[in-house]
């Protein structure tokens, strides 16, 4: 029996799916936690990051992957479909019917924040959409707002309309999925999506939809919702353990975006967005996204990657620019002094100087310690091999007192890169991965590689 997840491909989520039923009772468990401490998926479906994020052949690469992680067909009819006791979540002291006090207090402290931060009017008439159980209906019920409760599954629609008949509280809900979702223009004074947004497949078209249903004044707020980075530089379906296991149990469809997006999503619909980050410890998720109509928008908000100037040297710590060109395999958060990689594997989406020949310097610290003594690193851009550096460590390096730097070059005809493109996809691949704890060097149970410093191209 494995002691943690480890590695594994997508033909074998069906096996960890089991594995974590079998042993945890499902996830969300302390166990299975440390379970998939080290968690990490190998697809065999290839997206083109260099596509414009926005165009129809990134959404069908990511529907493709959305079939690898699912094993079915695209449905959203029947794959966020959930069964559910009705009798039983109606007779509850809430819609999970849930006596967990934390979570369900986490959820309530989402939404609560949310509010205050949207600040609706008295007696707002709100839009919620994809409700689930429709437990943030009722809260802002409570809180005295009128709410419409939008959801795709027949069963929590029954639920709804079972537990506001029950209680008395001024709630509507309405069977529809996101896209197909129609009502008066100007109706709501704001639009809820808690937890939902990242099941809609194109959420820039949902985003516009219902943007035409708010009032003047009103806004669209986002609780709950995955704000990320961690695989995709715009967007795509996140890849953590949860968020594979729940594809492959349910078929949902659980994606995420950057903020950068996101904020592109609201400019072209009209809205500026205010992001608050707040202690993950009092909401779920890492923010809260409030948009709101506005005259004052800039004619053009761009999502292009600066161009890297050469001999300009990129730092990756904290806040750092040269984090926007990170994409999948790196912490999620930053060191002061740079970033760790995470994972067997890591990318940037790189936006190149003018030229035709590249030279790259890269400053790093190698996980490496006394039985452990170096990190080899393959670099792939564009999917071509560009070649396989190996780090050495010593007593300095063991102690993160001192960097080292490796250097590799390639030219647009070597990775085929068009004359009218200056984006490069770059992939960095670690066989000698390992994790800190099994080296001497502390209880970090991710697996690591290198910590990035800076990156120079000349």
């Amino acid at each position: 029996m494995k002691m943690t997840a480890g590695k594994i491909h997508a033909s074998q989520i069906d096996d960890y799916v089991a594995e974590c039923d079998a042993r945890f009772g499902g996830i969300q468990t302390p166990e299975w936690l440390a379970f998939v401490s080290d968690f990490e998926l190998v697809c065999d479906t290839k997206v083109d990051l260099t596509l414009d994020p926005f165009s129809d052949d990134y959404f069908q690469q990511q529907l493709a992957l959305h079939g690898e992680l699912t094993g079915r067909d695209f449905n959203q009819e029947l794959n966020e479909l959930v069964p559910i006791n009705i009798s039983a979540n109606a007779a509850g002291q809430n819609p999970y019917n849930s006596t967990n006090i934390a979570l369900i207090s986490h959820h309530a402290a989402t939404l609560a924040i949310a509010l205050r931060l949207a600040a609706p009017p008295s007696g707002a008439k709100i839009l919620d959409l994809g409700v689930g159980t429709g437990m943030s209906s009722e809260l802002m019920a409570y809180c005295g707002a009128t709410v419409t409760a939008v959801d795709i599954s027949p069963s929590f629609i029954d639920l709804i309309r079972t537990r506001a008949d029950k209680s008395g509280l001024p709630i509507t809900a309405k069977l529809s999925s996101f896209d197909a979702y129609d009502d008066v223009p100007e109706t709501y004074d704001m639009a809820m999506f808690f937890a939902s947004l990242h099941h809609g497949t194109r959420p820039w078209d949902i985003l516009r939809k219902i943007a035409r249903l708010v009032k003047p004044g009103g806004k669209i707020v986002l609780a709950a919702e995955p704000i990320q980075k961690l695989w995709w530089p715009y967007w795509g379906l996140r890849l953590d353990a949860e968020s594979v296991y729940v594809a492959r149990k349910y078929g949902w469809f659980e994606s995420g975006w950057s903020e950068l997006f996101l904020r592109k999503m609201f400019h072209d619909i009209g809205f500026k967005l205010d992001v608050s980050y707040i202690d993950p410890n009092l909401i779920e998720g890492a923010a809260i996204a409030v948009g709101y109509k506005s005259n004052d928008i800039p004619p053009v908000f761009s999502i292009d990657l600066p161009v890297i100037p050469r001999r300009s040297k990129l730092q990756f710590g904290a806040s750092a620019k040269g984090l926007q060109y990170l994409t999948h395999g790196w912490s999620a958060a930053s060191d002061i002094w740079g970033t760790w990689s995470s994972g067997s594997n890591s990318g940037f989406l790189l936006a190149l100087p003018p030229g035709d020949a590249w030279t790259f310097n890269v400053e790093v610290h190698p996980m490496v310690g006394p039985d452990h003594p170096k990190q080899d690193v393959e670099i792939v851009a564009n999917g071509v091999p560009i070649k396989s550096v190996s780090i050495a460590g010593n007593n300095r390096s063991f102690t993160m007192q001192e960097t080292s730097i490796f250097q590799f070059d390639f030219t647009r005809q070597q990775i085929s890169l068009r004359h009218s493109c200056r984006t490069v996809e770059m992939i960095f691949r670690y066989p000698d991965a390992t994790k800190a704890q099994n080296i001497g060097r502390g209880s970090d149970p991710r697996l690591l590689a290198i910590g990035l410093v800076s990156l120079e191209i000349v």
